[in-house]
Formats: C-alpha cells, sequence, structure tokens
C-alpha cells in the first residue's frame, strides 16, 4: 500500500467537491485518531446531524443534556380559611429548586425563561384536609386541583384533578398529577386549589410540610 504525506488537501475550485472514493459507494475511508470538524458552529454538547441529502449540521443535544431549566416550589406554612366554592392561588412561597431564575415565590408562579421553550414534564402534589389539631375547620366534602398558564392572558386549565372524600371519616389525603406541556418562553405557570362543602361550614385547610406540597417541573426537549 503506498502513502502520500501532505499538510492539506483542497479541491481544484471553490465550488468544487471534494471526494474521498468513488462514486459508488463501496470505499471505505479509515481515519486511525480523532476527526475535527471545525465548521458549521461546533460547540458543547452539540451533536452532528444530517438532512434528507446528507448534509451535516451542529445542532443542540436535546434538553441540554442535563434537563434544565428545572423547579420546585414549596409552602412554608399551612394555608388557612378557604371559602367553600372558591378559588385560591396555593400559596408556594419557597423555591427549593430554580436552575434558571423561573420561580417568583411573591406571585407564586413560574415563568419559563428567556430562550427555554420545549417539552417539560410539570407536575403539582398538594395534602389537603382539616385534622391538624386546633384547627377546627369543617371538612371537606370534595377538592379540586387546577395547574393554570398565563393567569394575566389566556385562561388556559393545563390539568384539572377532583378528589371525593365524602365517605372518607378525615377526609383529606393528596391531590396529585403530572404532565408533558409544550410551553413557549414567557408562559407563566400557577397552581390553585378549592373545596367544596355542601353543609355545615366552608372553610379548609391545604397543610404545608417538608416533601407535603411541591410544584416542580424540568425542560425534557428542546423547541
Amino acid at each position: 500500500m503506498s502513502k502520500i504525506y501532505v499538510d492539506a488537501v483542497e479541491p481544484e475550485g471553490i465550488t468544487t467537491d471534494l471526494t474521498l472514493g468513488d462514486t459508488g459507494g463501496g470505499d471505505k475511508v479509515i481515519v486511525p485518531g480523532t476527526i475535527k470538524i471545525s465548521g458549521g458552529s461546533p460547540g458543547a454538547d452539540k451533536v452532528l446531524t444530517s438532512d434528507a441529502d446528507g448534509d451535516g449540521s451542529w445542532a443542540v443535544l436535546p434538553g441540554g443534556g442535563d434537563l434544565t431549566p428545572a423547579w420546585q416550589m414549596s409552602m412554608s406554612a399551612d394555608q388557612l380559611s378557604m371559602t367553600s366554592q372558591t378559588w385560591y392561588d396555593v400559596n408556594f412561597n419557597t423555591a427549593d429548586v430554580d436552575t434558571d431564575s423561573g420561580c417568583d415565590t411573591t406571585a407564586k408562579t413560574y415563568t419559563v425563561p428567556a430562550g427555554k421553550g420545549g417539552q417539560y414534564m410539570v407536575g403539582v402534589r398538594l395534602f389537603t384536609g382539616n385534622n391538624k389539631s386546633g384547627y377546627g375547620y369543617t371538612l371537606w366534602n370534595d377538592g379540586q386541583l387546577r395547574l393554570r398558564k398565563n393567569p394575566a392572558g389566556a385562561d388556559d386549565i393545563l390539568m384539572d384533578i377532583w378528589a371525593d372524600w365524602r365517605n372518607n371519616p378525615v377526609r383529606r389525603g393528596p391531590l396529585a398529577g403530572s404532565m408533558m406541556l409544550d410551553l413557549t418562553a414567557g408562559d407563566i405557570l400557577y397552581v390553585e386549589i378549592a373545596n367544596h362543602v355542601s353543609t355545615g361550614g366552608n372553610y379548609g385547610v391545604v397543610i404545608a410540610g417538608a416533601g407535603t406540597n411541591v410544584f416542580y417541573g424540568f425542560k425534557v426537549l428542546g423547541a
């Protein structure tokens, strides 16, 4: 086998392609070392992809490779005195995780950061009831939880969960759910809760505590 020692190989003309092997496609090009492709905006965590014609380009690895942005919000205290048949924003006033500064603990919302739109896994868990000592609120008949988007704009209900506790002697328990959402930068997410009491009173409690109530999410795929 003959060898040719050169420092660079270039096509003859500016618009001419450089072909290695014959056009029949049966030849192989073997590179014993590593390959470096400097053109086409390479970058960390990017992958080389191709179109239908086989032309290659660099693309961001889906999800950025680390499932961010990611967040988790929780409650610092129980949420009390909730009138029946009335919607309340859940008091998620603590940011446990907030990789891209999307949590607003005053408004109790999460805003998708600029340039971070895509497919997200979003979930929420609330523990409701009134059996904590000293509260004395009327038992819930039903609990209802909603995940909503853009409270200042479109009134989109993304997730709606009911629980019926009328056959439960203490009428308390969790409301929980999760789902995949297609979100765009600037979308605002928040959680609200309502209790439904048909007789005897009109108050309820959302019970806080470490790991009890959380509102969380993370990006899975890019836009």
